[in-house]
């Protein structure tokens, strides 16, 4: 089963140096059927305006990825690590224990990034072997299709557009432009 969010659909956000779309509830945006996905708990679409940026807080029991499509962010946090990931790269931080940290956009440029965030494995959990996947739509456009020949289900993404796939064991996609496609895939 494919079920389709259009970016117009999609939480927002704007605080001025910030602007976002949230693919789940976030912040200051709740929608009680959009709590996540499987263990994906985050998935939000910022833009941050040059010399501003996120100041120093907290995460415990995450895995937090950001993909830089545009721009780039200087990331400092409480453990030492500081660097530069730039357009293209992907960060990924592991923040189990728990870690502080900033993010900035150093440059004279705005960036723009997807921040995703994946709950971390607990005890005692039990076993599931379920397999979800979640689609993003980059840039471009291009189809999701289930793979069984039917037509029911199949969704037409538009750039900043989200899908959940679900009950699939396969899946097609068909790209009618030129386009960049995120799959994030969780084991719940």
């Amino acid at each position: 089963m494919i079920k389709h969010y259009p970016y117009k659909s999609l939480g927002n956000a704007n605080h001025g140096w910030l602007k976002s779309k949230h693919h789940f509830s976030f912040a200051n945006y709740y929608n009680p059927t959009r709590m996540g996905f499987g263990k994906l708990r985050v998935v939000n679409d910022d833009w941050v305006e040059p010399d501003t940026g996120f100041p120093s807080h907290p995460h415990r029991n995450m895995e937090i990825i950001s993909f830089i499509r545009s721009g780039a962010i200087t990331h400092q946090d409480s453990t030492g690590n500081k660097g530069i990931t730039k357009a293209g790269e992907v960060q990924v931080m592991s923040a189990g224990t728990g870690i502080v940290h900033s993010e900035y956009n150093r440059t004279k440029y705005p960036l723009t990034f997807y921040q995703i965030w994946i709950e971390t494995n607990k005890h005692d959990v039990e076993h599931n072997i379920t397999h979800q996947a979640y689609v993003l739509a980059s840039n471009g456009m291009f189809k999701v299709e289930n793979n069984t020949g039917s037509k029911t289900g199949n969704v037409t993404m538009n750039k900043g557009d989200g899908a959940e796939v679900t009950q699939s064991n396969s899946i097609i996609l068909r790209a009618t432009t030129d386009c960049e496609i995120i799959i994030i895939d969780t084991i719940v």
